[in-house]
């Protein structure tokens, strides 16, 4: 967060080289979510993740990334485990957030994490995450399950009416805990 620019750009350049890193996604979530650091670092850190989520989770392997990448662009590979491994803290890093800012970022990455992912690699982001998270009887905990179900039901957000049937099904099974929650 230097003014300097030279400084900035070496900080971006280390970005981007070691964003090919196994494990690079996690340690932004770790940063992004550690109070103890200036916010303005963690904030840097979850825009970092929100990125690499938006720009690179989408490919399954080089062939794939050169299929549908723009010429020149510069793609990153993620290997499942990394995947696997932010998408099982996601949620509870959310939870643990005070950032709005931060908060926003991970919804972002829940949206698009949810649209590749759900429900084929990541099923229990309704049957634990978002549940669990209804059911804590705290308000901070409601608040991220609510984002949270808010992300995963914008994957049918423009799917038409033959392909939403998911959908249905996802309200369906959390309807009784939001009827809970309102009385």
């Amino acid at each position: 967060m230097s003014n300097d620019t030279t400084i900035r750009q070496q900080a971006e350049q280390f970005l981007k080289t070691n964003q090919k890193t196994a494990g690079f996604g996690v340690a932004l979530l770790e940063i992004s979510g550690n109070k103890d650091l200036n916010p303005n670092v963690s904030l840097g850190a979850a825009v970092q993740l929100s990125n690499l989520v938006e720009y690179h989770w989408k490919f399954a392997d080089a062939t794939h990334a050169q299929k549908i990448a723009g010429e020149g662009f510069d793609y990153t590979i993620l290997s499942e485990e990394d995947k696997n491994n932010v998408r099982t803290q996601l949620v509870a890093k959310m939870y643990e957030c005070e950032d709005q800012k931060i908060i926003k970022q991970y919804s972002r990455c829940i949206i698009t994490i949810a649209r590749l992912d759900y429900p084929t690699k990541w099923p229990t982001l309704l049957s634990q995450d978002i549940t669990n998270a209804l059911n804590s009887q705290n308000e901070k905990g409601i608040l991220t399950g609510l984002i949270a179900l808010f992300g995963l039901v914008k994957k049918y957000e423009y799917e038409m009416e033959e392909d939403r049937e998911p959908l249905y099904a996802i309200l369906q099974s959390v309807f009784a805990t939001l009827g809970n929650l309102i009385n």
